[in-house]
């Protein structure tokens, strides 16, 4: 496409030699000064709304993108967040995944999903991650890393059984995102589409393997950002005889140990989402006893006795931030973990503990005495978030006036705070508040 004509060189020569004749060079040069000045602050303006947060799908097409990004300086000076997003599928038997990028021209055969498959293969080898990350590592910033696997929403076996060719999805199911078995009519599906996602993982993009192939990359480069983020999901995962067991790790050399050691020490922040895993994976296992700086370290994990592991693990005794989320079991291993460094929280944030249930309450009563038995003097913000549905009010109403007792703590819900306020007067002491 040819760049469009000027208005002013389609005039005829003499009316343009006259308008030329009426602006003398004065003029010209603050009409390009001017220019150079728009063109400076729009680009600044573009790159600081467009740039500061980034998140690219780990597919040739996405990652070839932003290695061109990244290699433009006025641009990725403005990144504060990169995030990658493993483009695949849940590991369980009775969902159905769908995905962005997948919403095909055709419904009657599975070409442009099989074309989305073959596009995510081959970029662990091409290098394009190690140019990425040391077009990072030459442009100034403080910039933090994450690495995320994202499982798209899905939908259930029970709504595919539901389920006909004239109507894909259950009534009910509402989702953001085209579903598959929606685009391409439900025998389709499954005898074309589903069979691809199953070659999708056995081909090598299993989460961990994607979290293997960024990590090599980047301990491998030059860069060295403030923060990571990792989710992994359980180990030991075997589907159609292949293992996805997380053990990558402990085969590197010393020279690639000492490369991913470096980027451990330069840590700041560490997020860590578990998922469901009951243990630790060598991956995190190896990551921990270099993270000798960290100042604040985010973990979501339904085990509790992951936490001790992790406890166990960290080098640094200089934490100040603590944030945990989805914290379900016994509380034996959250209190561990908070006690193994007391002496440098200046704040603790839990959120969506489960407070209902008889062994989560028990962590409750524990975090509403342990500032004086753990000497945590230095907490300034303790938030809890509960799903109000699921216990009386009395209870919510109790907690807020012990919290508000707590000089340096704060309560909050996700939703209902004026109806909580409201109970407050009428709440009663619970009986399991009230043992010693």
């Amino acid at each position: 496409m040819h760049e469009p004509t000027p208005p002013l060189l389609t005039l005829p020569p003499e009316l343009q030699i006259e308008i030329a004749e009426l602006v003398d060079s004065t003029s010209l040069l603050a009409l390009r000064q001017v220019n150079r000045e728009l063109a400076a602050n729009t680009f600044e303006v573009f790159g600081r709304r467009f740039f500061s947060y980034n998140r690219h799908a780990t597919t040739n097409h996405s990652l070839r993108v932003l290695r061109d990004i990244t290699a433009t300086p006025e641009l990725a000076r403005h990144f504060k967040k990169l995030e990658f997003i493993a483009i695949g599928t849940g590991l369980e038997y009775d969902e159905y995944s769908s995905m962005p990028g997948a919403y095909p021209l055709e419904t009657d055969e599975a070409g442009p999903w099989r074309r989305e498959v073959d596009d995510a293969y081959g970029w662990q080898d091409s290098g394009v991650l190690h140019d990425i990350f040391e077009n990072l590592a030459r442009t100034p910033g403080n910039q933090c890393l994450t690495i995320e696997y994202r499982k798209y929403r899905t939908i259930g076996a029970f709504h595919l059984a539901q389920a006909t060719d004239d109507q894909p999805t259950a009534p009910d199911s509402t989702l953001p995102e085209a579903n598959l078995a929606h685009v391409y009519g439900l025998v389709t599906y499954q005898n074309n589409v589903r069979p691809w996602i199953d070659e999708w993982e056995v081909r090598g993009q299993s989460p961990l393997n994607i979290v293997q192939a960024i990590l090599e990359a980047l301990f491998k480069s030059s860069y060295r950002p403030s923060g990571l983020a990792l989710s992994i999901p359980s180990t030991g995962i075997m589907r159609q005889g292949v293992d996805y067991t997380d053990t990558w790790i402990t085969r590197l050399s010393a020279k690639e140990r000492e490369g991913l050691n470096q980027v451990c020490r330069r840590l700041k922040n560490f997020e860590l989402n578990l998922h469901d895993a009951g243990s630790l994976s060598p991956t995190v296992q190896r990551l921990l006893p270099e993270m000798s700086n960290l100042r604040c370290l985010s973990v979501s994990s339904t085990s509790t006795p992951v936490l001790e592991t992790i406890a166990r693990h960290l080098a640094t005794k200089s934490l100040q931030k603590i944030h945990l989320t989805n914290v379900f079991g016994p509380p034996e291993g959250l209190q561990a973990f908070l006690s193994h460094y007391t002496s440098s929280y200046e704040e603790i944030l839990l959120d969506c503990i489960l407070f209902w249930t008889p062994s989560s309450r028990k962590v409750f009563e524990y975090m509403i005495r342990s500032y004086t038995k753990l000497q945590i003097f230095k907490v300034r913000l303790l938030v809890v978030h509960i799903d109000h549905g699921q216990l009386p009010w009395q209870y919510h109403a109790q907690n807020l006036r012990l919290y508000k007792e707590e000089s340096d703590a704060v309560y909050h819900t996700y939703r209902g705070e004026e109806k909580i306020k409201g109970a407050l007067s009428m709440a009663g002491q619970p009986d399991w508040l009230s043992s010693n």
